[in-house]
């Protein structure tokens, strides 16, 4: 019984194409969020306690790096889209890339799908240090922001963002190959466990980006738009928003790890038919 076919060349160029542009374009615009996924919290804390507009503070110099105040709403939501935005774009790269992976592009998707488990077990420290600073402060029963500002993980935000954005990187010029193939016409995919495993791996790289999207319109909104002199509030806003960055990691980390699963894999049932001379 012949398998039945899930793309054409036409098509599968017009996927690529598209899922290369999504990539590039999300990537730009993560990259341009600066570190918000890791200090927005510092940014609420800050506006919380002081009396004037957060845009009027003038920068502060943590160990990280310079810190301007003011644009929290501005780069959630540019980091949330980028974010959305580049995983469409790797759900429409991955299959095509994986399913054809031999050699020594099997070696560089490997290495991809490495980076971005290891880009997973750097940003859960951004969750885990809110919850160990939101303990402090319980115990302490004061904020000091400064501090507050230095327990923050974005050293390591900055080093995920880096480790998922050379994985793409990798990703979008194997899939930029994959647009010039030495045969006459691209090679075509067919359903098996295979690709189910692949499409599964980006659709958890999706469920990575989405809570994000969900933090800029839902709990942090919430908490900048609400009287910020209320401490119950505020610490529930800011716990939501810790709970969907875990789980965001732990989807990230799956992501890789099907993507490992699914690139060694045996292609048991011709999942890639050749194209013909």
């Amino acid at each position: 019984m012949k398998k039945q076919n899930l793309s054409n060349p036409i098509f599968m160029r017009v996927t690529l194409l598209t899922g290369i542009i999504f990539v590039m374009l999300g990537s730009f615009m993560f990259y341009t969020s600066g570190q918000i996924l890791a200090t927005f919290s510092v940014d609420i804390i800050v506006g919380a306690i002081q009396n004037e507009p957060a845009k009027d503070l003038p920068p502060f110099e943590y160990s990280w790096g310079m810190k301007h105040w003011g644009r929290m709403n501005e780069e959630l939501i540019r980091a949330s889209v980028g974010l959305l935005v580049l995983s469409i774009g790797h759900l429409l790269l991955l299959p095509p890339v994986i399913m054809i992976a031999k050699g020594l592009r099997k070696a560089a998707t490997i290495t991809a799908m490495v980076l971005i488990g290891l880009s997973a077990l750097l940003f859960i420290m951004v969750p885990l240090s809110m919850t160990q600073a939101f303990g402090d402060i319980a115990v302490s029963g004061a904020v000091d922001p400064v501090a507050y500002g230095e327990m923050m993980s974005v050293s390591m935000n900055f080093a995920s963002k880096c480790a998922i954005l050379v994985a793409e990187s990798i990703i979008v010029l194997l899939s930029v190959s994959l647009l010039f193939p030495s045969k006459s016409r691209l090679p075509t995919l067919h359903y098996s466990g295979k690709l189910v495993l692949t499409l599964l791996s980006g659709l958890c790289l999706l469920l990575f980006a989405l809570p994000f999207l969900n933090l800029s319109f839902g709990p942090l909104s919430q908490a900048t738009s609400a009287l910020l002199s209320d401490p119950a509030e505020l610490a529930s806003h800011l716990s939501v928003a810790v709970r969907w960055m875990i789980f965001s990691s732990v989807m990230l980390g799956v992501s890789a790890l099907l993507g490992l699963i699914s690139i060694v894999m045996p292609n048991r049932a011709q999942a890639i038919t050749p194209p013909s001379e």
